[in-house]
């Protein structure tokens, strides 16, 4: 539901892309339906967001209703992101319609390979890391952590001039997150031990006390 140890959910397969045998595709509704039939194979790319295991296309074939099984048939991080980034998109559409961010394709890639304990943006994309045995869960699976990474690319989007400000994308990254999950804990249950990853509730105060306010 949110993050790693939360009940696990079924979420419709939004948006996605769908092909039968004869070659015709379409794509899914927002309640992961479609007008076609007998054997199709559905994959997880669309309009608006691409979903990469560790760069490859993720698909399944079969005919009737397709479940995708996170763990199974894809990993729990690309089930995750699938779901959540729609959930920040729709926020976004509501907000700011003609952000320039929404008219183009993202690509988010799970279980990047090279390390572990991360996510990054760049470039349009966002990337989740595997999680550690010795150190952290998978961020990919964390809600918070989707969000956070489509904020940096919200920010990324809105520059009229200069270089990209990591420090003051954080800050706005961090704000979506916060402002959807109306929680200030950053990705709870990131660490093996429960604990998040950054709480931004005190870092405020601070800042308001800093000001005289």
């Amino acid at each position: 539901e949110r993050t790693v140890g939360d009940a696990m959910v079924e979420s419709p397969a939004r948006n996605i892309t769908v092909e039968d045998a004869s070659g015709t595709t379409t794509t899914t509704d927002a309640d992961g339906q479609h007008g076609l039939s007998g054997t199709i194979t559905a994959t997880l790319t669309g309009p608006e967001l691409m979903v990469l295991n560790a760069g490859q296309e993720i698909s399944l074939t079969g005919s009737g209703a397709l479940l995708l099984v996170g763990g199974e048939d894809m990993p729990l991080s690309a089930g995750t992101v699938q779901h959540h980034f729609h959930v920040v998109w729709d926020w976004l559409k509501v907000r700011w319609p003609d952000h320039p961010w929404l008219s183009e394709q993202v690509s988010a890639t799970v279980e990047v390979q090279g390390g572990t304990c991360n996510a990054y943006y760049t470039s349009g994309t966002i990337n989740f890391l595997p999680g550690n045995p010795n150190s952290c869960n998978n961020f990919g699976q964390i809600a918070d952590v989707v969000y956070h990474e489509v904020g940096h690319g919200i920010h990324d989007y809105i520059r009229v001039a200069g270089t990209f400000a990591g420090d003051v994308s954080e800050g706005s990254a961090d704000y979506i997150s916060a402002t959807l999950l109306d929680d200030p804990i950053l990705a709870p249950n990131a660490r093996l031990d429960g604990s998040f990853i950054r709480e931004i509730e005190s870092a405020t105060l601070a800042l308001l006390i800093d000001d005289g306010g």
